[in-house]
Parts: C-alpha cells; sequence; structure tokens
C-alpha cells in the first residue's frame, strides 16, 4: 500500500514525538504539528493503522511498526539498532538511545555531549560582554570589588568548559 503524502508527514510528525517508537500524542499536538484539521489527522491516522504503519494500542497510543508488513524480513537482526515487536515480530527502526533512532558507535562523538557545553560556553560569553568587572573595562572596577570577583568566577568556569570540550573532542 502506497502511502499519499499527507500520510507520510502524520507519521513523521509522530516518529519525532518518539525515540522508542511509543506514541502517546494528543490530536491537538499533531495538529499543531502539521496544520492539518482534526477529521483529516484522524483519517490519515486510520490509513496508516489499516496499512500497518501504526499499531494502535488505545485512544491516542500507537507504536510505530517501521514499514508495511512483509516489506522487512522477520529476522529482527537484520537491522542494526532495531528493536523487536513482539506483535508481528517486524523490527522497528528505532533505538531508545536518546539519539533519534541514529545508532552510533561508541566513539563518535554525540552532540548530545557537546551541546551542553557549547550552550554554557555562550551563556559566560554573553554574561562577559560589557561586563564591569573586566580589567579592561572602563572605567576599570576595583580589585576587590563583587563585580571583579564575578568577572574571574566567570574567567575560571569558561576555561574548565574549554577543558571539557577540548576532552571529548579529543
Amino acid at each position: 500500500m502506497t502511502l499519499d503524502p499527507l500520510s507520510k508527514f502524520v507519521l513523521v510528525s509522530m516518529s519525532f514525538l518518539s525515540q522508542s517508537g511509543k506514541v502517546w500524542a494528543e490530536p491537538y499536538t499533531l495538529i499543531q504539528m502539521t496544520g492539518l484539521h482534526e477529521r483529516t489527522l484522524r483519517r490519515k491516522i486510520d490509513i496508516l493503522v489499516k496499512g500497518g504503519y501504526l499499531i494502535q494500542d488505545d485512544v491516542n497510543k500507537f507504536q510505530i511498526t517501521g514499514s508495511v508488513p512483509g516489506s522487512l524480513p522477520n529476522n529482527s537482526d537484520s537491522l542494526p539498532g532495531s528493536l523487536p515487536n513482539n506483535s508481528d515480530s517486524l523490527p522497528i527502526p528505532y533505538k531508545g538511545n536518546g539519539n533519534n533512532g541514529i545508532v552510533t558507535e561508541p566513539d563518535t562523538l554525540s552532540s548530545k555531549e557537546v551541546y551542553p557545553i557549547e550552550s554554557l560556553q555562550k551563556h559566560i560569553w554573553r554574561r562577559m560582554q560589557n561586563h564591569p568587572g573586566d580589567p579592561g573595562a572602563t572605567p576599570e572596577a576595583d580589585e576587590d570589588s563583587k563585580e571583579r570577583t564575578d568577572w574571574w568566577h566567570l574567567v575560571d568556569k569558561k576555561k574548565k568548559l574549554d577543558a571539557q570540550l577540548e576532552n571529548l573532542i579529543k
């Protein structure tokens, strides 16, 4: 069964909400994500259920099967990172590893590790801009002032974050 573009869009939207393939989404959430009317959304979900792309567990609770039944081999080892589906033994091409289903090698640097450090670096950099405790600022703050102490605290944090990021990249 070939899916129409809107059904595919609904399936992609539902897969975006879950890393494990289990989706429990209110229609309102999917309506906001897709821009479809509720009736159209329900029709497309029915098409996905009848086509074997989704298994409906409960009201607004679905399991993404990953493909049309029979299009993939029944061997769940055939797809790397796939989880077995107990209902019809088809693999689900999602791995609950927190990377939206992308299976990464253990030695590959994850953006999940880098992003928080870069985010903190940007925050500290913004705080350091035009900071009154900056030794190069005019007028210069006293050596024992709170602003100067705060400045050096920010400098220390930035150095630690730079070292952490450098260790991750190595």
